[in-house]
């Protein structure tokens, strides 16, 4: 029997079109390796950044390398954005992760499967040990001026509600405690581009969502991440009234300048935003709140910079990721000029950091002598704590035994470490 492994890179959709890919290679009767000695590697790629490029074309030369019998297989982001002659050398072959069967048919030319009629697997979640991950979109269309991705996942498409809520209770019967709804674009969930595969019947996701909290059996649901201007008041509400849905959204930010926001191509002003925050802490005031920002945008100022400092501080993120602008060649962006220095842009990166520290501990600080449900995600043996994640995606760290993984537990937070920015806390009951 042939083996192989695969190397994921990037978000948590690919992590899910690598699950995809795995039982799918799986049913055709390849074995998964537990080395790196195996028939067949296969690197899922991603291609936002240039320093994304980077890694995995370093790990191709490293299994070329460390492996040079194996069989190595290029997918992901970066194959739909370059030709196939463009590939890097140290891959044998690339297919589009939409075609596994061109995957198919040159497994069959190499011998590596055996022909017949073979069976695409459509499961489509990734999952840790407490939580899981399950795409139910894919695709975006917006063109914000930066990004590549709606070159490479231009085909908006949306997992049918049936299919949604069998996989959560499938999971949940499995033992999973919470489900973190992923996709390229959240916010665009039931759209669908042209006829073909189309939803039988298209639904918006707060009503998914509200399907969800009545016939799934999960204790918790999370969205990966949603756009500022698709938190309807409806979206809003029902996350209020909600026994399910995490108190938490990602909501990326980008710039906090309304000229930079323009050049963006983004679809909010930063007044807008404040307004939706404001709404969202209205009826949610202990929710917490995640965000994206870029840095060194072409033609950023120092005052471009300052006002996204001011908006970071305003909210009050629970978590930012600060991310160095990324030149994408084929992008509006990667014309625009001037170009900010890459030391300005580093220190910029630097100094917004430490203002999201400064935030976030500010906003953790507000629940010390409070007790929140920690779900328990690992056990660390040698410190004897565990650590876990709150609704309000608070990572969490208190003392209690290996036997506790995967439980939620009452926990009253005493305080909040200064380097880590974890909270410390306490279980206040133990099943």
């Amino acid at each position: 029997m042939s083996s192989f492994r695969i190397l994921t890179f990037g978000c948590k959709v690919n992590q899910c079109d690598s699950q995809v890919l795995r039982e799918t290679l799986v049913s055709w009767g390849l074995a998964e390796s537990e080395t790196e000695q195996c028939d067949l590697v296969i690197v899922n790629s991603c291609t936002v950044t240039g320093g994304a490029d980077a890694k995995f074309r370093k790990a191709l030369r490293k299994i070329r390398r460390e492996n040079p019998g194996a069989l190595i297989g290029l997918t992901g982001c970066f194959v739909n954005r370059v030709r196939s002659s463009n590939a890097p050398p140290s891959a044998d072959f690339v297919f589009s992760p939409d075609s596994p069967g061109a995957l198919a048919e040159f497994l069959r030319g190499r011998n590596l499967i055996n022909g017949g009629i073979l069976r695409e697997v459509r499961q489509s979640f990734f999952a840790e040990h407490t939580r899981a991950f399950l795409k139910i979109q894919d695709g975006c269309t917006c063109f914000c001026s930066y990004c590549i991705i709606p070159f490479v996942r231009p085909t908006l498409w949306s997992r049918e509600p049936e299919e949604v809520l069998a996989t959560i209770n499938e999971l949940s019967g499995q033992g999973y405690r919470e489900v973190v709804l992923s996709g390229i674009h959240l916010g665009f969930y039931g759209r669908q581009a042209g006829e073909a595969g189309a939803m039988r019947e298209p639904i918006p996701l707060v009503a998914l969502l509200s399907q969800i909290e009545v016939k799934c059996r999960i204790d918790r649901i999370r969205l990966s991440s949603i756009e500022i201007n698709e938190v309807t008041d409806e979206l809003i509400e029902f996350m209020a009234g909600s026994k399910k849905l995490c108190r938490h959204l990602h909501l990326p930010l980008q710039s906090g300048s309304d000229r930079i926001l323009q050049k963006m191509n983004r679809r909010y002003a930063a007044g807008f935003y404040a307004e939706r925050i404001s709404r969202i802490k209205e009826k949610l005031p202990d929710i917490g709140l995640t965000t994206d920002i870029i840095v060194g945008f072409p033609g950023e100022s120092e005052e471009d910079f300052r006002q996204t400092c001011e908006a970071v501080e305003r909210v009050g993120f629970v978590k930012i990721h600060v991310f160095r602008y990324s030149n994408r060649p084929g992008t509006s962006a990667a014309s625009f000029r001037p170009q900010v220095p890459s030391n300005v842009t580093s220190e910029r990166a630097r100094r917004l950091i430490r203002v999201g520290n400064d935030t976030a501990a500010r906003y953790k600080r507000r629940f010390m002598g409070k007790t929140l449900p920690v779900l328990i995600e690992a056990y660390d043996r040698r410190g004897g704590f565990c650590r876990g994640l709150t609704p309000n995606y608070m990572r969490v760290r208190l003392e209690a035994g290996g036997d506790y993984i995967n439980e939620i537990l009452p926990v009253q937070i005493e305080e909040i470490d200064e380097v880590s920015g974890v909270a410390l806390g306490t279980a206040v009951q133990q099943p």
